[in-house]
């Protein structure tokens, strides 16, 4: 599971702003908000079970299924000789 959390420069609201506590998502939240559901398009070992975009950053949560973890592998090797 990867965690990610990732802020804009200056904390600057570049993906929308908060209107009556709720967050209105202008169109580049919008865009960040479409290119993160298509990525489980084009990465077929994840899963996205949790996401949001906020006026100044992104909280997402990713899990990378189905696939061994580093060091994990049986690695055979033959020598020949």
């Amino acid at each position: 599971m990867c965690l990610s959390n990732f802020r804009t420069h200056n904390k600057q609201y570049l993906f929308g702003s908060i209107v009556d506590g709720k967050i209105t998502l202008n169109n580049a939240g919008e865009m960040v908000k479409k290119q993160w559901y298509y990525l489980s398009d084009r990465f077929t070992h994840i899963e996205l079970p949790g996401f949001i975009v906020m006026p100044n950053h992104i909280h997402g949560i990713i899990n990378i299924v189905g696939v061994p973890l580093v060091g994990t592998r049986n690695n055979k090797h033959t020598q020949t000789g």
